[in-house]
């Protein structure tokens, strides 16, 4: 009976914060698609992988270093929800999403033994905006990657408690299947690890025989196969490695991400602050520095008025499950920082949960508790704010790209191969990015390097393919002004047209 009026409080606990998360997104979740991911995934699901789906297994993610078969079968299946749309999409993201919450209230628990800490850790993860992104990316399967790393990670607490190889186990089997959804999933054996480094700093005793026996065979057996497959499946395509620099400048543009309470979004719709693209230094301090002081400040008087001595705090910070997690938020960062030049939202989830968790844990140190609940509310309304305003520029940009989409899709595009060229109207004004989305539509046409980039032709290509059925499709993607040019001399197969800042679409000729 106890066990069951545990189990209803922590339910009446995650209620809410299910309800408030699937309201947030209830709207979005309807939209059409916006990214150019979205559209050179579903392109491929459309056209490819529902005719010859072993290709999913043995192809690379775009002839790439990177092997997804667990993310291309989750695509195709939610592709198949209804073809064409997104919203089978959605409906995927927004529900590991969800399970990723309950997951993270388990965690606390686990760590914490608090259900008002685990309660604050899931509500902030729920609605914060840092892992809005993945959410409303159609087609990305970082969800059901964290997902699975975060079930590794309870598993393996629930082995530690329990002293128990067979759940250990488990856990690193459950692990190694979050690597077919998401190869940074790699880095959780070091997160195994972290653990037990520091729980031998405080208890100077290694785990048991059975416990490293597992964890090597296992580990080994479970992670070595997938790189063996992945390896095998590459054909020896190398994986591109960055110096220090780049890890050093992407890991300080995260962190300041993670820790600013302000959403940069939010900011720039409220305040019109730069976003990060166009942002410097001279340009952000004032908005961000005197925050940053008066926070600094306050936490100051805090900690002077509560009379907390060093000595005393520790124990009660309990500082090595706060380290252990900010370990496993480098560590989930970590191969972003080494295999890619430059920072995404998308790749940010795990470490904002990890941050969540410890952020909700360091509150509970705050003496007063009108305090405490000020800030946890607070936190609350801007992270809620911030989410609401970012689904709103996606719904209007899946507006729009679905306006622009449908004023390009002659009837006449359906049948036989075509050559369309496409450009912005004559003085179009670029209007602003925010991570991979352009919320304003598909107006980031003619995007450099003569249009013929990969996000510049190939995701407008996708787009009207996917928009006609026609895979035959070829678009042309052209700068300013170069149209005319271009239209001159068309054959019988060829269309030339401008696109609008406001989706109006101009047919040249």
């Amino acid at each position: 009976m106890r066990n069951f009026g545990r189990m209803k409080r922590h339910l009446a606990v995650l209620a809410p914060i299910l309800a408030l998360t699937s309201l947030l997104y209830a709207g979005v979740t309807v939209s059409y698609f916006c990214g150019y991911d979205d559209f050179l995934d579903v392109q491929r699901a459309e056209f490819q992988d529902q005719y010859q789906p072993s290709k999913i297994f043995t192809t690379t993610h775009y002839d790439s270093f990177k092997y997804r078969p667990l993310q291309r079968v989750s695509n195709l299946l939610s592709y198949l929800v209804k073809p064409g749309e997104a919203i089978g999409f959605r409906v995927r993201n927004l529900f590991f999403h969800e399970v990723c919450v309950v997951e993270i209230y388990a965690l606390a628990l686990l760590l914490f033994d608090a259900w008002p800490v685990a309660a604050i850790a899931a509500g902030f993860f729920a609605v914060h905006p840092l892992v809005n992104q993945p959410i409303i990316q159609s087609v990305g399967g970082n969800p059901l990657a964290n997902f699975l790393l975060l079930l590794c990670l309870i598993l393996f607490f629930l082995s530690e408690k329990r002293q128990s190889a067979k759940l250990l186990g488990c856990s690193l089997f459950t692990g190694s299947l979050a690597l077919y959804g998401y190869e940074s999933s790699i880095v959780l054996p070091g997160m195994i690890m972290c653990w037990w480094g520091l729980a031998y700093l405080r208890t100077k005793r290694l785990p048991e025989w059975r416990t490293m026996a597992t964890f090597v065979v296992a580990g080994g057996l479970f992670f070595g196969s997938y790189l063996l497959v992945r390896q095998h499946f590459t054909h020896g395509t190398k994986t591109p490695v960055f110096g220090p620099m780049v890890a050093l400048k992407g890991m300080l543009q995260y962190g300041a991400a993670v820790l600013l309470p302000v959403d940069v979004v939010l900011a720039h719709d409220w305040f019109r602050t730069p976003i990060p693209s166009q942002a410097d230094l001279q340009r952000i301090a004032p908005f961000f520095l005197p925050p940053a002081f008066a926070i600094v400040i306050v936490l100051g008087i805090l900690a002077v008025r509560s009379r907390v001595k060093i000595a005393g705090l520790l124990p009660r910070l309990e500082w090595d499950k706060l380290f252990f997690l900010l370990l496993a938020a480098f560590l989930a960062i970590l191969p972003f920082l080494v295999f890619t030049d430059h920072v995404s939202e998308t790749y940010i989830t795990l470490p904002v949960a990890f941050y969540c968790l410890a952020l909700s844990r360091l509150l509970f140190l705050i003496p007063w508790a009108a305090a405490k609940w000020t800030v946890v509310a607070v936190l609350a309304i801007l992270f809620c704010s911030a989410t609401w305003v970012r689904n709103q520029h996606v719904s209007a940009c899946a507006s729009t790209a679905r306006k622009i989409l449908s004023n390009l899709s002659s009837p006449a595009f359906r049948q036989g191969a075509w050559k369309i060229n496409v450009a912005k109207a004559p003085n179009q004004v670029e209007l602003p990015r925010y991570g991979l989305y352009n919320y304003a539509g598909l107006d980031t046409l003619g995007t450099g390097a003569g249009g013929t980039g990969k996000y510049g032709l190939h995701g407008v290509e996708s787009a009207l393919q996917v928009a006609t059925g026609n895979p035959k499709l070829e678009v042309l993607v052209l700068e300013t002004g170069e149209l005319p040019a271009e239209c001159r001399n068309l054959s019988a197969s060829e269309a030339c047209y401008f696109v609008g800042a406001d989706a109006t679409v101009t047919q040249v000729k």
